[in-house]
């Protein structure tokens, strides 16, 4: 599973002050619903009063025309009320979301993404400092970034800002001397993965990998020994 899809299985918190700025918006459709209601209310009101005339005969043609206006303004009410219907279910969806916005976890204020990487990392305005959204232990998480060299979206998931053998292959290319004969230059065969290389003279296999301190290394590799997986964290 890539990064990509685990963020479309896992999506990180929506920032609380985009769903602030929907909740407005809902307020305000909410509260015209109000006012129809009360509107289609008064309406009723005025039909129900003149109803009683309708058989008058002095007033038959009057209250009948009342009649009529108020059933004409009470189904426009009644149709701009069920356009809106789904508002209060949405007002009362995002209450329980906004409860649950990106904040961050040592100012407990609102975060914003972060336009440079906006599908999981978000941005502190207090500092500023970066969060990024990763797994942790397993479970979804919001941590603190020390780095901005961060895990590729289409590369493998890894936990924390972990940055998976493939992707640093990717940015560092091998240095080709051959580490027991400094003479000789290794060479990569096209049935070896793209981190293997062997010396012609010795025929030792060596892998291209990470020191911690990131640095590209050429390792001595035992032939029998397996691989580590270009998914697994450097």
């Amino acid at each position: 599973m890539t990064r990509r899809e685990w963020l479309g299985a896992n999506p990180p918190p929506r920032p609380g002050k985009s769903i602030q700025q929907l909740l407005e918006g809902l307020n305000a459709q909410n509260a015209k619903r109000a006012e129809l209601v009360q509107l289609r209310q008064r309406w009723e009101l005025h039909k129900a009063h003149w109803a009683a005339f309708t058989t008058d005969p002095a007033q038959a043609q009057y209250a009948q025309q009342q009649v009529n206006e108020s059933t004409l303004q009470i189904a426009e009410a009644n149709k701009q009320l069920a356009m809106s219907q789904d508002v209060p279910g949405r007002i009362l969806q995002l209450q329980e979301e906004l409860k649950k916005s990106a904040r961050c976890p040592v100012h407990h204020n609102d975060l914003f993404r972060n336009l440079n990487r906006p599908e999981d990392m978000f941005t502190c305005e207090s500092g500023p400092h970066q969060l990024f959204w990763t797994r942790v232990a397993g479970a979804p998480a919001l941590v603190s970034l020390d780095t901005l060299n961060l895990p590729g979206l289409d590369y493998a998931m890894t936990d924390g800002t972990a940055i998976p053998r493939a992707q640093w292959l990717a940015s560092h290319p091998p240095v080709l001397a051959c580490p027991v004969h400094p003479k000789e230059q290794l060479v990569h065969q096209p049935d070896d993965r793209i981190d293997v290389f062997r010396c012609n003279k010795s025929d030792a296999m060596f892998l291209w990998t990470a020191k911690p301190d990131g640095a590209g290394t050429m390792n001595v590799w035992p032939a029998k020994k397996p691989l580590p997986s270009l998914e697994e964290p450097l």
